[in-house]
């Protein structure tokens, strides 16, 4: 496993434990990535940002069912 994966595990389990912090710290690590991403696919800003807010949401709901 990678030190980015072993970073993102620590990550997933600090969130699981409800750290607001790591999920500070996932938000800044993955949003101007996913940004990025989806973007140039849409070619509007305010639906790439919503869009990428409903992936945050999506993991964190689907946060119980995770595994490692």
């Amino acid at each position: 496993m990678s030190s980015n994966s072993d970073s993102d595990s620590l990550l997933i389990d600090r969130i699981r434990a409800g750290d607001a912090s790591a999920w500070r710290e996932l938000i800044n690590r993955y949003e101007g990535r996913l940004l990025a991403f989806v973007e140039p696919r849409l070619r509007q800003r305010a639906t790439s940002e919503d869009i990428v807010q409903e992936c945050f949401v999506g993991f964190l709901n689907s946060l119980p069912n995770y595994d490692g």
